[in-house]
C-alpha cells in the first residue's frame, strides 16, 4: 500500500508540475545511476567499524554469524519485505531519479520499490513509521540535503545485517561531481538506540545513459507460491 501511495503522489506531481522548468541554478540529478564498486555501510570512512552500542553489536554479531553459514532468514529482503534505507543506496543494482521542482522521484531497481524525496516541504506530523521513511530535502547551493526520518525497526543498514531502531535518522548530502558524471551521496547516520555517535559514510554512483531497467519482482525469485509467467 505505501508503494501505491508513493507511485500515486509521483504521479500526481509530475503531472502538476511536468510543464515547470527546474532552476537553473540548481544541478539536475535526473538520470539512472550505478554504484561505484560494491560497499557495505560496515566502514566509517573507509577506516573504522559504526560505533555499535553493546546490544547492538551483539545482535550485528548474530547476523553475521547467521549469514556466514548462508542461513539468511534473518534478512527481511529475503520474504520480499522493502530493502530500507540507506540499504537501497548500497546495493549494485541501479536506480533512477526523476527531478521535478517540487520533488524527487527514486525508482530503485531492486522490486521496482518507489521513495519520494519533496522539496522545501515541511515533514508530515504522520509517526506510522516507514521501511524507507519520510524524504524532505532543501538546497544548500549545488548540494541537496535529504532528511529522512520516520522509519519501523524491520530493515538492516546494509547487506551485512547492521541494526536500527525507530529513532534513526539519514541526513544525505547529494552533490555532482565535476563533470556531472558522477553523483556523490555523503550518508550520515544516527540512531542514538544502536549507536554511540553519528557516523558517515561516502557512496559514488555514475550514469547510465541509455539503460532501461527491467522488470525486478522479488516474489518470483523466492519460492513457489509466486504465479507462474507463461511460457
Amino acid at each position: 500500500m505505501r508503494q501505491v501511495l508513493l507511485l500515486a503522489a509521483l504521479c500526481t506531481a509530475s503531472l502538476a508540475s511536468a510543464q515547470a522548468p527546474l532552476d537553473p541554478s540548481q544541478p539536475d540529478f535526473s538520470g539512472i545511476w550505478r554504484l561505484v564498486g560494491y560497499h557495505a555501510a560496515t566502514a566509517l570512512d573507509g577506516q573504522r567499524a559504526p560505533p555499535l552500542l553493546p546490544e547492538a553489536a551483539k545482535v550485528y554479531a548474530e547476523r553475521k554469524a547467521a549469514l556466514a553459514k548462508g542461513d539468511h532468514s534473518a534478512d527481511p529482503a529475503s520474504t520480499c519485505l522493502p530493502e530500507g534505507m540507506p540499504r537501497l543506496m548500497l546495493k549494485a543494482e541501479p536506480f533512477e531519479i526523476l527531478q521535478r521542482p517540487t520533488l524527487l522521484a527514486f525508482n530503485y531497481q531492486i522490486n521496482r520499490l518507489p521513495r519520494v524525496v519533496y522539496l522545501n516541504q515541511p515533514p508530515s506530523t504522520d509517526d506510522s513509521g516507514y521501511y524507507l521513511g519520510e524524504s524532505t530535502a532543501t538546497w544548500q547551493g549545488d548540494t541537496l540535503v535529504v532528511d529522512t526520518r520516520d522509519f519501523n525497526d524491520l530493515t538492516w543498514l546494509d547487506d551485512s545485517g547492521l541494526p536500527h531502531g525507530t529513532a534513526l535518522k539519514l541526513t544525505e548530502r547529494l552533490q555532482l561531481a565535476p563533470g556531472a558524471k558522477q553523483l556523490v551521496d555523503r550518508i550520515t547516520i544516527e540512531d542514538p538506540e544502536n549507536y554511540k555517535a553519528p557516523w558517515t559514510i561516502t557512496r559514488r554512483y555514475e550514469r547510465l545513459p541509455g539503460y532501461r531497467m527491467p522488470e525486478d519482482v522479488c516474489a518470483e525469485k523466492i519460492g513457489s507460491s509466486a504465479p507462474r509467467r507463461r511460457k
